[in-house]
């Protein structure tokens, strides 16, 4: 049997959950990046595609959808209008807690497995007009990128970049650590000419900058921005306002923006940060953390 217009879309929400909301035994980085992204609340952004008819949700008062937990700490249930919530471990059989719908007072889910979510969960939207085709106008779908920072030059910085893309609106949220504390750091999205793959530079990258042979004789052993652009190209898009580091050397940084052309398509793309203490004092330019965009 075909699934409905609701199914297929809480199976994306449901997918969603999984791969980016944190489970017990995650890497740390992916620990940090999920608390971030959950005091920025961007899930009513990121899941809105799970209100599914726009003419209704003008009209609709809150739908809250399931509040679950993780690690035993209860998460605060936004109030966005015709977004869904969710938030949790949902597929290893941790509690969860019954979230209820001001709307109707209808109780959506208690300890169930996905499955049962899932047929609750579309059982819901359809009853409640978020469902077939013929009666909505179906939402965009967000594309959503998850890229692993490494360290460049030695510098020890690394952290995740989770880019959100939809229509012509990008949202970045960067978690990294290992910075200097106190200063600026450039971060960018880099790219080079039409489908060509950015990727992120190699050790043997330093001093070898075309043009000038005498780099090769007294090479300097770190890459600079000149000598990383073969590999990932010029800026296309400066993640501005450039944070400042914390004084633990962390920056969690959230900004949205309007998005055409060549960063239509970020999968062939990357995301540098920048800034570095050299022997000459603060080098805001040099490259610190690269990842690739998948």
């Amino acid at each position: 049997m075909a699934l409905s217009y609701s199914d297929k879309v809480t199976s994306q929400l449901l997918a969603f959950v999984n791969a980016f909301f944190y489970r017990p035994g995650a890497d740390p980085d992916v620990v940090a990046a999920t608390t971030a992204l959950r005091n920025l609340d961007p899930c009513g952004d990121v899941l809105s595609y799970m209100s599914a008819v726009q003419s209704n949700i003008e009209h609709a008062s809150e739908v809250k959808v399931p509040i679950l937990f993780a690690g035993g700490e209860k998460d605060a249930l936004y109030p966005q209008p015709a977004a869904v919530q969710a938030q949790a471990d949902l597929f290893s059989n941790a509690p969860t807690e019954t979230a209820t719908f001001p709307a109707t007072g209808h109780a959506l889910l208690q300890h169930k497995t996905e499955q049962q979510v899932q047929e609750r969960l579309s059982q819901w939207l359809d009853d409640h007009g978020f469902g077939p085709p013929e009666r909505t106008r179906a939402p965009q779908i967000p594309q959503v990128h998850v890229v692993d920072l490494a360290p460049l030059n030695g510098s020890g910085v690394h952290g995740k970049a989770i880019l959100i893309q939809r229509g012509g609106q990008l949202r970045v949220i960067i978690i990294a650590r290992g910075l200097e504390p106190g200063q600026p750091h450039a971060q960018h999205i880099h790219g080079l000419d039409g489908d060509t793959n950015a990727v992120c530079p190699s050790p043997d990258a330093a001093d070898q900058i075309a043009g000038l042979p005498q780099e090769a004789s007294d090479p300097d052993r770190f890459i600079s921005l000149e000598e990383g652009q073969p590999s990932y190209g010029p800026v296309l898009l400066p993640l501005t306002p450039f944070p400042d580091a914390a004084p633990v050397g962390i920056v969690t940084y959230h900004e949205t923006f309007p998005v055409s052309g060549d960063l239509s398509d970020l999968s062939d793309e990357v995301v540098v940060l920048h800034g570095l203490t050299l022997d000459g004092g603060y080098a805001a330019s040099v490259p610190v953390a690269c990842g690739q965009i998948d």
